[in-house]
């Protein structure tokens, strides 16, 4: 296109104006605005962190420590309604929710088996009907599935809940599991695995002893699983809820089989030079005579043999018996003639 020299100069001149600095201030002001956000932050040590994805009730929750050290103590009192979208209002079995949760951040990786450690001991309460402390969570903005798993003391017994294929959660009670034996801490291991592309198989370890035997819960297509803890149950408008505190600490998210260590490998090898590149001259080896090794003869001991010698028998010779003389006396009347 042709412009005149006046046109140019004034084009010039509309540069240099104040209007013209303001706008294009303006301008670079807003290519600001638009810059990418700033990377998130590397994950913890621990493999796992946390937030809260909802308001919480005041005073309901309270972290000490940071990052790998934390310690959670969540309190839910009668009448704490959570602050996540549809808490107050009312629902089929409860008129509304008492929740104060924290949430994984990011989600949770299936490529591998993965283990998640943490320990809990439940201080008071949890005597009540369906209070839940920890979850496989599945829902998105997009997608308003049931959780995988759900972990619940259900008046006062131990409760694991996994989803099926129909999106009904299956309660399975543990009796012997009792919230008053669990007032102290105890270690808890979580170890879930992809058994197929919708079901994930899950095994709850509590002190190093498992649970019942492998869950295997649904996992919906639309959903994207992570972990969430804290307490959670029902509201309840007849009867007060009792408050029920419970305590997290030491979590981990790692894989289940971590790959073996690698020995460092050592320096980078010399270069040989090229007299070193050219054939050694051949080393003709001389066979070791070996001298034959002269016979052992073994020398038996003789053995005396006892040869039986003949007897002689040498008789005496007696003396030659004589028949003694004797006389016959005969006393008679009358005289022999």
């Amino acid at each position: 296109m042709y412009t005149s020299g006046n046109a140019q100069q004034d084009g010039l001149q509309f540069m240099k104006s104040p209007m013209a600095l303001i706008i294009s201030g303006l301008v670079l002001v807003g290519c600001k605005l638009v810059e990418p956000p700033p990377p998130p932050p590397p994950p913890p040590a621990s493999g796992i962190g946390f937030f809260s994805s909802c308001v919480n009730p005041p005073g309901a929750l309270v972290i000490k420590g940071k990052g790998d050290e934390s310690l959670y103590t969540v309190t839910l009192k009668d009448k704490d309604i959570g602050g996540c979208e549809g808490d107050s209002q009312a629902g089929k079995t409860a008129p509304y929710l008492e929740r104060a949760e924290l949430s994984q951040q990011g989600n949770l990786d299936f490529s591998e088996p993965q283990e998640l450690k943490f320990d809990a001991r439940f201080r008071h309460g949890f005597i009540g009907k369906q209070e839940s402390f920890f979850h496989i969570q599945n829902i998105t903005s997009i997608c308003p599935a049931e959780p995988s798993m759900v972990i619940n003391w259900h008046k006062g017994q131990l409760e694991i809940s996994t989803l099926q294929e129909s999106g009904i959660l299956k309660p399975k009670r543990f009796p012997d599991f009792k919230v008053d034996e669990f007032r102290s801490w105890k270690s808890w291991k979580i170890h879930i695995a992809q058994k197929s592309k919708f079901v994930l198989s899950i095994d709850v370890l509590l002190e190093g002893e498992r649970i019942g035997r492998r869950h295997f819960a649904y996992r919906p297509e639309c959903g994207a699983p992570y972990v969430n803890f804290g307490i959670r149950r029902l509201g309840n408008t007849r009867d007060s809820n009792e408050t029920s505190i419970a305590q997290f600490r030491k979590f981990s998210l790692k894989p289940l089989n971590p790959p073996k260590k690698v020995m460092a490998k050592g320096p980078p090898l010399r270069k040989l030079v090229e007299s070193e590149l050219k054939d050694p001259p051949m080393m003709i080896k001389r066979p070791k005579v070996v001298k034959p090794m002269e016979p052992i003869v073994k020398i038996k001991e003789p053995v005396n043999i006892a040869v039986p010698s003949k007897l002689t028998i040498i008789r005496k010779a007696s003396k030659p018996v004589v028949p003694p003389e004797f006389s016959i006396t005969h006393k008679s009347s009358t005289p022999l003639k």
